[in-house]
């Protein structure tokens, strides 16, 4: 019986090949079906809900997943053309302080010969989830909240060039207290690696909204980081235009 459910509850689960992460999601979702421990009906909602879910979100997020390490790790290459190593360090600190607020807070490594900079920070990140009710009623509500997420960045400067790698990436989560009737429902507080997110569907369907999210959001925000880091240095060379 579990081979006649393969096929087409696969043809429900998206075949896209955005990036290694959904090679996992593929691989755990087949493993579910194969166990057996889902009916077909189940199988089915399971597959049509993951489908409509990754709609909403226009795919699966693309992640830079290293399948050495088996984490997602962001790395890219910037070229400056007519800027030395001498040009734009410098311009990578200046972008540190103004961005983090103190660069003596988050400057963990620098070495000029090296053109090595390491950066130990934060942002924060607005992400959606489904708030199920405390009462345990089966009721939930579509919320935003706002996640602390942890990464290290390690800049790699020769000249002409830039390496930049966002690595060890965490989340930090905290719910408010609020009251319930007469009942306080204290605050809650929680941090995690970005490794525990995927595969999205290893845990509860609740969850997945929020996984995704984060995972789409952080791949957002790391982007649009590097993209001010480049504009800042190119930006460099009309400083004295004044």
């Amino acid at each position: 019986m579990k081979a006649s459910f393969l096929i087409p509850i696969l043809l429900i689960i998206p075949s896209l090949l955005i990036s290694q992460t959904i090679e996992l999601e593929k691989e755990h979702l087949n493993n579910v079906i194969q166990s057996g421990k889902l009916g077909q009906a189940q199988l089915k909602k399971m597959g049509i809900s993951w489908r409509e879910l990754l709609n909403e979100f226009g795919g699966y997020p693309e992640l830079p997943y290293n399948p050495v390490s088996q984490r997602i790790e962001y790395t890219r290459i910037d070229s400056f053309n007519g800027l030395t190593k001498k040009d734009i360090y410098p311009k990578v600190k200046e972008w540190i302080a103004i961005n983090y607020g103190s660069i003596k807070a988050v400057l963990h490594y620098e070495d000029f010969d090296s053109g090595k900079i390491i950066v130990k920070g934060h942002n924060f990140l607005i992400v959606e989830d489904i708030l199920k009710s405390f009462w345990g009623s089966g009721s939930s509500k579509n919320v935003v909240r706002s996640l602390k997420c942890y990464h290290t960045t390690i800049f790699t400067i020769k000249d002409g060039k830039m390496k930049t790698e966002f690595t060890n990436l965490e989340y930090e989560s905290t719910t408010n207290g609020y009251f319930t009737g007469t009942y306080y429902v204290p605050a809650t507080e929680s941090k995690y690696s970005i490794i525990e997110l995927y595969p999205v569907t290893i845990r509860e369907e609740s969850t997945w909204v929020s996984r995704l999210s984060t995972l789409k959001n952080t791949s957002t925000q790391v982007n649009y980081i590097q993209e001010s880091i480049k504009r800042y240095i190119n930006d460099s060379k009309k400083d004295l235009e004044f």
